[in-house]
């Protein structure tokens, strides 16, 4: 063969395949070339399988612990909403009692002012003086208080029977 690297070539083929094979004097396990690739391969696909296994192990873990969190904080936020709501309600309920309670006295303080203004109406009915009515009621005060302004020119004179009249006026309206 006139070609002295092929020559090369298949004296080292030959030799590689020497080494592997069972025949040579060596003693051990040969594996074939292509099984020997195809399992380095299939190790390296299970590296790789087993790291990303991890990692999705570790991504799952992440995204439930989230959820979990997710639920605990929910749960808590649920907790305090019924808490404020019943808070919120005994609240409400308070200023209801406290406002039909206000109602209730206004309305008795009510019906007790218009007895109270229809017992004092009455009574005012009943008891004011009729100084109009009242027969001889100082007739003889104003008389002579009239005399004496018809006789004299200077009133100063009938001063004694102005404090007469006066005293019988006050009279009347404080008896009456």
């Amino acid at each position: 063969m006139g070609n002295k690297n092929s020559a090369a070539q298949a004296q080292e083929t030959q030799q590689s395949d020497d080494e592997n094979s069972p025949s040579s004097n060596k003693s051990g396990v040969y594996l074939a070339q292509p099984f020997q690739e195809e399992l380095v391969q299939t190790f390296q696909s299970k590296a790789i399988q087993n790291q990303f296994e991890l990692f999705q192990a570790k991504m799952i873990s992440s995204h439930n612990e989230t959820i979990s969190q997710d639920d605990q904080r929910r749960h808590a936020l649920h907790r305090e909403l019924t808490k404020w709501r019943d808070h919120n309600a005994q609240v409400q309920s308070s200023l209801d009692e406290r406002m039909d309670a206000a109602r209730a006295k206004f309305s008795d303080t009510e019906v007790g002012l218009r007895y109270d203004l229809g017992k004092m109406e009455e009574t005012i009915k009943n008891k004011v003086p009729k100084f109009g009515n009242t027969a001889n009621a100082c007739l003889d005060s104003r008389a002579e208080l009239t005399r004496c302004y018809n006789g004299v020119n200077d009133v100063r004179k009938c001063d004694g029977f102005v404090e007469a009249y006066e005293r019988c006026a006050k009279q009347t309206v404080m008896s009456s």
